[in-house]
C-alpha cells in the first residue's frame, strides 16, 4: 500500500517480472547471511533458532499455513540477525517486506501441507549444516530452498487477480 497526503490509499502494483527481481535480490542477501553465520556457527547456541524450528515443525503437521509462513519468515529474519551486518539486516527486511504477500499466498496456494513439510526439514537441514560451519551444505540446501520458493512465488504470480501487493 502507499499512503498520499491528501489522496488517500493506494494499492500497489507489482509485476511478475518487479517481483522477480525482489526476489533475485533477496536470494543474493540470503547467500551473503548464509555464508556470514557459516563463519561463526557459535553464534547459533542460543539464537532460538532450535525452539522456532520445533514449533514450525508442529504447525507444518497441523497443515496451518500463516503460522509456518510466521515462523518461515522468523527464521530467515534471525538467521540476517546473526549475520551481524545491519546494513545486511535492514536491506534483507525491505526486500522480505515486499515479497511476504505473495509469499504467503504461495505457501496457502499449494492443496496440501507438503510444501510446508519440506520448507520446515529445508531450514532444519540449513540450521545443522550452520552449526557444524558447513557452509558449502548450507549454501546448497539454501539454493534447493529458494528454488522451490521462487516456484511458488511464480505460480501466485501467474494468476492475473493476484499482482497485487
Amino acid at each position: 500500500m502507499r499512503v498520499e497526503k491528501n489522496r488517500g490509499v493506494f494499492v500497489r502494483i507489482i509485476t511478475p517480472q518487479e517481483a522477480d527481481d525482489i526476489f533475485e535480490v533477496r536470494t543474493a542477501l540470503e547467500k551473503l547471511i548464509v555464508s556470514r553465520v557459516a563463519k561463526t556457527p557459535e553464534c547459533l547456541a542460543d539464537s532460538g533458532l532450535p525452539e522456532l524450528l520445533s514449533n514450525a515443525e508442529k504447525l507444518a503437521a497441523e497443515a496451518d499455513f500463516s503460522g509456518c509462513h510466521a515462523l518461515n519468515v522468523q527464521f530467515h529474519e534471525r538467521l540476517a540477525e546473526l549475520a551481524g551486518n545491519e546494513t545486511l539486516l535492514h536491506t534483507y527486511r525491505r526486500l522480505v517486506n515486499e515479497l511476504s504477500l505473495f509469499r504467503q499466498q504461495a505457501h496457502a496456494s499449494s492443496p496440501d501441507a507438503s510444501t510446508l513439510r519440506r520448507s520446515v526439514v529445508d531450514h532444519q537441514n540449513m540450521f545443522t549444516a550452520l552449526v557444524e560451519g558447513n557452509k558449502r551444505k548450507a549454501l546448497g540446501v539454501l539454493k534447493l530452498h529458494v528454488e522451490e520458493s521462487r516456484k511458488r512465488l511464480k505460480s501466485v504470480l501467474s494468476k492475473p487477480s493476484n499482482v497485487i501487493l
